[in-house]
């Protein structure tokens, strides 16, 4: 996210935003400053396409800490949703050889991913890493769909819970860095779609994916794996929903949710002071 469109105004606004961005990133990292060194270890520093995946964390540690503002969870509670979004995807650069190596060897992609999920876990647990955060990081992605799916439909949910789904959230709208694109219709099928749809499609364009995408079928009675994270990513927007309207007496369209957070990181950025 420190590669996020600009907001428009004049020139003059957009530079005092740029600058004020910076602040509110360099800040954000710093701290967290413990997470981007494991990134570092992880070999996802210093540049080119692996530091996308550290710039990812950043814009999704930073959609994390607003939603968990907006659904009023405990100061504790929103500072380990926080840490979890800028550890996430720290093992990614080994995930991507690990389902490569699985693709070349014709193994399946399920297994490789699961693989990669178990050494990430045990790379944060010997990083002395607070389990809750494993837990809520371990939200991310297609095998947390039925963790998430368990969860919704608890009727009372503890800040914990409710951290998890905002990872598992936050990670399906997040496309790399930049800002959510606001809802819309789409020509074809005269559907809303909003930033987690935009995001599931290109999931199911990629090649790499395909297979992992296919194997869900084994898993999610039918449904591809981006089908579920889809149908799921929906159900937390509707409970979010209903929990700020609960909370704040806001009410907000579900589908407008990853704007809304998105316009809570653009207020948090006018407010570092110059």
């Amino acid at each position: 996210m420190a590669d996020l469109a600009q907001p428009e105004g004049t020139p003059q606004v957009d530079e005092i935003f740029e600058g004020k961005k910076r602040k509110y990133f360099s800040q954000l990292a710093l701290r967290n400053l413990s997470a981007f060194r494991m990134h570092a270890k992880a070999g996802l520093w210093p540049d080119g396409d692996k530091w996308r995946t550290g710039r990812h964390e950043l814009a999704v540690a930073a959609r994390c800490e607003a939603i968990g503002e907006l659904l009023r969870l405990s100061p504790d509670a929103c500072k380990r949703l926080t840490y979890s979004g800028t550890v996430h995807d720290f093992y990614k650069t080994r995930e991507m050889q690990i389902s490569a190596e699985a693709r070349g060897a014709g193994k399946s992609q399920w297994e490789a991913f699961a693989e990669a999920e178990d050494k990430a876990k045990e790379k944060l647990t010997e990083a002395r890493v607070d389990p809750l955060i494993i837990e809520i990081a371990d939200a991310a992605g297609h095998n947390g769909v039925n963790d998430m799916d368990a969860i919704l439909k608890e009727r009372d949910l503890s800040d914990q819970q409710i951290a998890r789904l905002a990872l598992h959230y936050i990670d399906s709208i997040s496309n790399q860095d930049q800002w959510s694109a606001p809802a819309e219709i789409r020509d074809v099928t005269r559907q809303k779609i909003n930033a987690l749809d935009r995001r599931m499609d290109g999931l199911e364009s990629a090649d790499r994916y395909r297979a992992l995408n296919e194997e869900g079928r084994q898993h999610f009675n039918g449904a591809t794996a981006y089908q579920a994270m889809r149908r799921t990513g929906h159900a937390i927007e509707e409970r979010f929903a209903e929990l700020i309207m609960e909370r704040t007496g806001t009410p907000i369209d579900p589908l407008e949710l990853p704007t809304i957070i998105d316009a809570r990181i653009r207020e948090k950025i006018m407010e570092i002071p110059e």
